[in-house]
């Protein structure tokens, strides 16, 4: 995996983090969940422990809209069952790739697509291999995306359970949509999931 250094990102995702309980640009979007969800394929529902996804083929469900150019995104879930990928769909620029956890059969962490390849090809430069997960295991993912810096640039990085497994700098025009995941409208985040069943724990926004 071709890592780049991203240390001011680092330090904004770090200080989102720990100050995010006290910030007006904080958003629990499960708290949210009843009014603003827009499910796009699948059986979602939601229950005191938080969102839960039952077993079906490129589940996916709005959870914001009109995202912001930088942001960054908490998540903590748990894969219940099933050996395929828990995803977050991510608005990039004009894109709307996705993190995806434990991808093909946790054959690997990564971003989908980044120009035309999934998280599985070998030249996919965001891609950690392998990238299993255990069911009934809580894991934490958090995202920060920037795009709205000078130029066409975008940065991504992802962490699970603090571990950096994906990190990318680019034109947001190189992404796009793993067509499992696709949404019927731009700059929407979601969450999806792959043939399991798995409950969102925890959905934390924080605007940049």
């Amino acid at each position: 995996m071709v890592r780049l250094r991203f240390s001011t990102l680092a330090i904004n995702l770090a200080m989102c983090c720990a100050l995010a309980a006290g910030s007006e640009d904080f958003i629990e979007l499960i708290d949210r969940y009843e009014e603003d969800h827009q499910v796009v394929k699948g059986e979602w529902s939601k229950i005191a422990t938080g969102i839960d996804i039952q077993r079906g083929r490129a589940s996916r469900c709005i959870v914001a809209k009109k995202m912001p150019l930088d942001y960054s995104v908490d998540i903590t879930f748990t894969r219940n069952s099933g050996d395929d990928a828990i995803a977050m769909v991510i608005p990039v620029g004009d894109a709307s790739p996705s993190i995806e956890i434990g991808s093909w059969k946790g054959i690997a962490h990564g971003m989908s697509r980044v120009k035309g390849m999934t998280a599985k090809d070998p030249n996919n430069p965001t891609a950690t291999r392998p990238g299993p997960i255990e069911n009934n295991k809580e894991y934490r993912l958090q995202i920060e995306v920037s795009a709205s810096g000078e130029g066409s640039k975008a940065t991504v990085t992802a962490r699970l359970n603090g571990q950096l497994v994906v990190e990318w700098q680019g034109d947001p025009s190189d992404l796009e949509a793993n067509r499992n995941f696709k949404l019927p409208e731009k700059r929407a985040l979601a969450l999806a999931a792959y043939q399991g069943m798995v409950t969102f724990h925890s959905v934390k926004l924080c605007k940049m």
